[in-house]
C-alpha cells in the first residue's frame, strides 16, 4: 500500500539580513501570536523576501502580524518555517548577519561558521492575512508608547473576567483619546491627544498584553496609524502592521469610580514613598495590608502582625487634611511605580479610591492618573 506523500509548495528565495534585527522581528512575530495552536501550519511564520526588504508574517487567525525588516535580496521568493524554532536560532547566532536560503526543501540558515536547516512547511492550508481596518487616525509613537506601558499595567493578567484583561481606547472631545485599564483593585486612566479621520470615533476594548508587546515595536517610528472597524483593532506604522479581535465586553464606567471630592491631599516625592512602602511592607504579613495616615507631619506607614513583626515610617510630604487608610501594598507600590522620578500628589477619598497622578508636568505620555481601592474597614 503506497502512502500519499504531501508535497510542500514553496518559491526560492536568496536573502542577507542583520541577525539582531532578523532575530528582533521573528521574536516580536512569534510572541505576538498564540503558542497554543495544535495546527503546526498556524505556527508557522512566512517569510516573503520582496526586492525592498524581507517581510515576516503570520496569523492565528484572532491576531495578524506583518514586520518588516531591510535585507539585500538575491532572489525574491517565499518559505513558510516553524516560528519559534526560526526565531529561537537567530536569536542563538553571534554573527552580525546571517543569510537564508531555500534548497532541496529546506530553509537554510548559513553564517560563516554555522548551518541550519529547518523543515518547510505546506502553505496550501495557511490564510490569507486580511487587509487592516478603516483608519481611525494617527497618534505619536512616541506617546502611544509611554502611555500604553503605563496603562496597560493596571490590566489583569488571567482570563478569569476577559474585560479586565483589556485597555479601553475611547475618542473624546478635542482631538483626544482616553485609554483606561483596570484590575479591579486599581484603575489607569491616561488621557492624550490625537489627529482622527474626520468624522471617526473610537470605543473599542483590546487585549492589554497584546497592545504593550505592539507599542513596543512602533516606539522608533514618528507616527502610528490607528485602524478599527466594530470587529477588529490594529496599529500601522512605516511598513509593519498588527491586528487583533477586540474584546466583546462590557467595560466599568470611570466616571463612576473616580472621587467627586477628595477629603486630603499629600504631595511627595515618589521615589522617596516608594523605597518606604517597599521596606514597611515586607512585615505586612501574608494578607499584605499596609497602613496609610496623613497628617501635617507627613504620611506615616505601618505595618505588621504577630507573626510578621511590625514596622512604621515616616515619609515627608506636603499635606492638606487628614486621612487613614488601609490598602494592599502591592496595588500600591505598582501603581506608585508608574511616577518613578517624580513627585506625586495623593487624593483621599473619605468612600472612594484615592487618587495617584504626577504633581508636575515633564512627562511624555499623555495625563496619567492612577485610582487605589483602599480596603474597607472591619
Amino acid at each position: 500500500m503506497s502512502v500519499p506523500r504531501t508535497t510542500v509548495r514553496y518559491m526560492e528565495l536568496d536573502l542577507t539580513a542583520s541577525t539582531d534585527r532578523l532575530a528582533a522581528a521573528a521574536t516580536a512575530a512569534t510572541r505576538l501570536l498564540s503558542s497554543r495552536l495544535a495546527d503546526p501550519v498556524g505556527g508557522g511564520l512566512l517569510i516573503d523576501a520582496r526586492p525592498d526588504g524581507v517581510l515576516l508574517s503570520g496569523t492565528d487567525r484572532e491576531r495578524d502580524v506583518r514586520l518588516s525588516v531591510p535585507a539585500q535580496i538575491g532572489s525574491p521568493g517565499q518559505a513558510l518555517v516553524p516560528g519559534r524554532l526560526f526565531a529561537e536560532t537567530l536569536r542563538s547566532l553571534q554573527s552580525g548577519e546571517v543569510r537564508l536560503t531555500v534548497a532541496e526543501g529546506r530553509l537554510t540558515i548559513t553564517t560563516p561558521s554555522a548551518f541550519f536547516a529547518l523543515p518547510l512547511l505546506d502553505q496550501t492550508g495557511y490564510p490569507r492575512l486580511p487587509a487592516a481596518p478603516p483608519l481611525c487616525g494617527r497618534i505619536p509613537a512616541a506617546a502611544l508608547s509611554a502611555t500604553v506601558g503605563a496603562v496597560a499595567a493596571a490590566a489583569a493578567r488571567d482570563d478569569a473576567v476577559p474585560m479586565f484583561t483589556g485597555v479601553r481606547l475611547r475618542s473624546a472631545a478635542d482631538g483626544r483619546m482616553s485609554l483606561v485599564a483596570t484590575d479591579r483593585y486599581r484603575m489607569a486612566i491616561a488621557d492624550l491627544g490625537w489627529r482622527p479621520e474626520s468624522g471617526a470615533e473610537l470605543d473599542l476594548l483590546v487585549p492589554a498584553a497584546l497592545l504593550a508587546e505592539v507599542v513596543k515595536q512602533t516606539a522608533h517610528s514618528g507616527e502610528v496609524e490607528l485602524r478599527a472597524d466594530g470587529d477588529r483593532f490594529g496599529l500601522c506604522w512605516n511598513q509593519d502592521q498588527v491586528s487583533s479581535t477586540v474584546l466583546a465586553a462590557r467595560f466599568p464606567d470611570e466616571q463612576r469610580i473616580i472621587p467627586d471630592t477628595v477629603e486630603c491631599t499629600a504631595e511627595v516625592d515618589t521615589d522617596e514613598l516608594l523605597g518606604a512602602l517597599r521596606r514597611v511592607a515586607r512585615y505586612s504579613g501574608p494578607e499584605g495590608v499596609l497602613a496609610l495616615q496623613a497628617s501635617s507631619d507627613g504620611l506615616l506607614l505601618s505595618s505588621g502582625d504577630d507573626r510578621s513583626g511590625s514596622a512604621q515610617e515616616t515619609v515627608r510630604a506636603t499635606v492638606t487634611g487628614e486621612a487613614f487608610r488601609a490598602y494592599r501594598a502591592k496595588y500600591l507600590i505598582d501603581s506608585l511605580q508608574q511616577f518613578h522620578g517624580h513627585r506625586g500628589r495623593l487624593g483621599i477619598s473619605a468612600s472612594r479610591a484615592t487618587i495617584i497622578q504626577a504633581a508636575d508636568d515633564d512627562i511624555e505620555r499623555g495625563e496619567l492618573r492612577y485610582l487605589v481601592m483602599p480596603l474597607r474597614a472591619a
